[in-house]
């Protein structure tokens, strides 16, 4: 969220892992919401170019070589089937519900056919409008040597999403589901155009 928060307002998730092992891929990956820590530029280093609304985010990823550029998700300047993978580490949680309906669009259009869209990212439930305005979840991310503790936080309201959810988006946009994985409230889908 960028910001302190009182804790009194924090609704906090359990606490989530992620094994993140490397995937065979041709070409360039395009890593939506690529800064912060930077996950996939991590595993991928000079193969990715990673896209953040914020440049601050994208100076504080370790860039290993990626090319790193302040873009917005909903409207990519890439042209059509340029990537044979997208990925997206955490980064649809924070996109209003009509946002990711861009995103994915904008996805399909720059995906190769068969390209696949990888996400990983929390589920949300509705909230219930107390007090506790903001989601919150700390998560350990086990790279090939390296473990990673970061979290993240998203302002609630507006923001509630599952699996299924973001499945049923995928295939509004014309995705096939290729492989879906939840643990708690860390899920995994695959997406294939």
């Amino acid at each position: 969220m960028g910001q302190e928060v009182d804790k009194k307002r924090i609704n906090f998730l359990p606490k989530g892992k992620v094994k993140m092992v490397g995937f065979e891929c041709e070409g360039r990956i395009l890593d939506i919401g690529g800064g912060g820590e930077g996950i996939i530029s991590h595993l991928f280093g000079e193969k990715v170019v990673a896209i953040d609304l914020s440049r601050e985010e994208l100076k504080e990823a370790r860039s290993n070589g990626a090319l790193r550029i302040e873009m917005d998700a909903t409207d990519l300047k890439f042209l059509d089937e340029e990537f044979s993978k997208v990925t997206s580490f955490f980064s649809l949680m924070y996109m209003d519900p009509s946002d990711q309906r861009k995103v994915f669009a904008e996805v399909y259009r720059v995906l190769k056919k068969e390209g696949e869209f990888i996400i990983w990212d929390a589920e949300i439930a509705p909230c219930d409008g107390g007090e506790k305005d903001v989601i919150a979840l700390s998560l350990t991310v086990e790279l090939e040597g390296e473990e990673i503790q970061t979290g993240y936080g998203v302002y609630w309201p507006g923001k509630e999403q599952s699996l299924e959810s973001l499945a049923k988006r995928g295939q509004d946009s014309g995705f096939k589901v290729g492989k879906k994985e939840q643990d708690g409230n860390i899920f995994y889908l695959k997406l294939v155009k």
